[in-house]
């Protein structure tokens, strides 16, 4: 290696090492709603700091930091919000990123990763026990990043909507109500634990589509499923369990098809080495920080998972959002 590599290996260490500096701060202002406290206003950190019971000098160099980085921006001696941070950031924005209060959660997690990796992940992390904070925070989190996906993946899977659509662990719904958006003809029922039903009930009126989808309470991992249906949906989801548990839920999503009808499953496809992609080789190490059994997966188990349960394996479509579908065919 020349110096030169040397030095641009050395760089991107400590860059990686220290990345989570930037991280903190960001993630602490958020804890602490400091964007939306500020909102259209330009305050001195004093007075930021009496409004949030906050200490003065530590909050004053919170906020310097977040201008650094880009976050806020600061005018003789008073901070405000950029455009982008009042739309992005406020609580009260249309567009408010909600999923940043679940990073905050993942940090804690993160937190254990060196004790995971030496001991193994803790079996006792069970999600369906989590409280109904974290739960709130976790689906406005997959609501938000799906915004974007959910239509994309719903043109993908245009040719298959005509029927009765089953969504397990289908959270605030998001999928389902771009799904039903794209056929008229569809109906939906939307499977989930039982602290989640309530706010799936909630996007679904907020959509209007309430009346075309159906909201079940179960856990996918030890409750019957509902039957009759022309397409099972599966996303993010199978990266939660471990392949045992897999093979099992897709065995009954195969069972809660029609002749004819399909699986999809979407999630984060690795390579056969597993070192790719990037993304979803990260993803393992916070499944494994937060679940007791939960990986990320390659074409070829889903392929297993699914010729096991008697569907008929139709391929891997890249579905775009770090993700590939995997389709199979009752026959």
């Amino acid at each position: 290696m020349t110096r030169q590599e040397n030095q641009s290996f050395s760089n991107q260490v400590l860059s990686t090492a220290s990345a989570f500096q930037a991280s903190r701060a960001l993630l602490t202002a958020v804890e602490l709603d400091i964007f939306t406290q500020i909102n259209s206003q330009k305050l001195p950190s004093k007075e930021l700091a009496e409004k949030m019971n906050c200490h003065p000098r530590a909050l004053d160099r919170l906020l310097n930091a977040l201008c650094s980085l880009g976050f806020l921006g600061k005018e003789d001696g008073l901070f405000f919000n950029t455009d982008e941070g009042r739309s992005l950031l406020c609580a009260d924005s249309k567009d408010y990123m909600a999923g940043l209060m679940h990073m905050a959660h993942l940090w804690d997690s993160w937190g254990d990763l060196t004790a995971v990796v030496k001991n193994g992940p803790s079996p006792e992390q069970d999600l369906s026990q989590m409280d109904e904070k974290w739960f709130a925070a976790f689906i406005s989190a997959m609501h938000w990043r799906a915004k974007s996906h959910a239509p994309h993946l719903a043109g993908l899977l245009k040719g298959f909507l005509n029927g009765r659509i089953l969504d397990v662990g289908g959270g605030s719904g998001i999928y389902t109500a771009a799904m039903l958006k794209e056929s008229k003809e569809a109906s939906a029922v939307i499977f989930d634990l039982p602290p989640v039903v309530e706010m799936t009930r909630k996007y679904l009126a907020d959509a209007g589509l309430n009346n075309r989808a159906q909201v079940v309470a179960g856990n996918y991992l030890s409750d019957l499923l509902p039957a009759g249906f022309d397409l099972v949906f599966l996303s993010a989801i199978i990266h939660i369990n471990g392949p045992e548990e897999n093979q099992d839920l897709v065995a009954r999503c195969a069972q809660a098809l029609n002749p004819g009808g399909r699986l999809a499953v979407v999630d984060f496809i690795m390579e056969p080495n597993r070192t790719a992609p990037r993304f979803g080789a990260l993803f393992a190490l916070n499944m494994l920080t937060g679940t007791p059994f939960g990986d990320t997966y390659t074409m070829d188990e889903i392929r297993l998972w699914m010729e096991k349960a008697g569907l008929e394996f139709e391929g891997l479509v890249e579905s775009g959002g770090n993700t590939g579908m995997v389709m199979g065919k009752k026959v």
